[in-house]
Order: structure tokens, then C-alpha cells, then sequence
């Protein structure tokens, strides 16, 4: 995985040219980190620095960051279309215009790709 651009302190540039802010990225590594997936391997880093400071917290860091490359990496492209294949479904059941896709580039497009963000907005605010 390559390194993101820092753009000061308050966003970041992925490599295809997005920008995230540094608050929300930071609220997304966390809930990542909480997931039942790797949360016991991060409380048992942060416990072992907190508690009984063996790793110094550059260490404890790289480790946290190791813990999520390794669940990104260990998915294979069927669990990446698994995964988009239940995003579009919930897509389309969420907003039934999305049953008809419209043409490319109308102005309804852009709509659906609005509503479809404050959906998943929605749901990732929620869960």
C-alpha cells in the first residue's frame, strides 16, 4: 500500500487525487481498529504500551497500522465482489430508483450518487 499526501494538518491526498480531513480518516482507522477482526490484537498492543510500556509508541503505531494492512490484504478479489455485489444490492433496495439506471452523465445520475452517499452516510454514522 502506498502512502497517502499530507496536506497539512488538516487533510490528506490519497494517490488517485481524493481528499479526506485528518478528523475523519482518524474516525475511520479507529472504528477499523474496533472491529471484532483485529480488536483483540489492538487492545493487547495498547495495553502493552499503556500498561507496561514494551513498545515505544512509533512501534505500537506501525503495529496498529500492520493489523489493518494485513484484513486488507488477506481479501481475495471474490471477497472484493462479495462486497460490492452487497453494496449495490443494499444500493438498490435502499433507493428503488436505482432499479433503472439512468444515462450517463444526467442530472438524475448525479442525484442517485448524492442520495446514495447520505444513505451509506446514514447507515456507517449509525452502526
Amino acid at each position: 500500500m502506498s502512502k497517502a499526501k499530507n496536506d497539512g494538518p488538516q487533510m490528506r491526498t490519497t494517490d488517485g487525487g481524493d481528499r479526506i480531513s485528518v478528523e475523519m480518516l482518524r474516525a475511520y482507522l479507529i472504528w477499523t481498529l474496533s472491529h471484532d477482526a483485529v480488536r483483540d490484537q489492538a487492545d493487547e498492543l495498547i495495553f502493552d504500551h499503556a500498561v507496561h510500556g514494551h513498545l515505544h509508541p512509533t512501534a505500537a503505531a506501525v503495529a496498529l497500522r500492520e493489523l489493518v494492512d494485513e484484513m486488507i490484504l488477506t481479501a481475495t478479489d471474490e471477497d472484493w465482489q462479495a462486497v460490492f455485489e452487497a453494496l449495490a444490492a443494499e444500493a438498490r433496495e435502499t433507493i428503488p430508483e436505482l432499479k433503472q439506471p439512468p444515462s450517463p452523465g444526467s442530472s438524475r445520475g448525479q442525484r442517485l450518487k448524492n442520495t446514495l452517499r447520505e444513505a451509506r452516510r446514514w447507515w456507517v454514522e449509525r452502526f
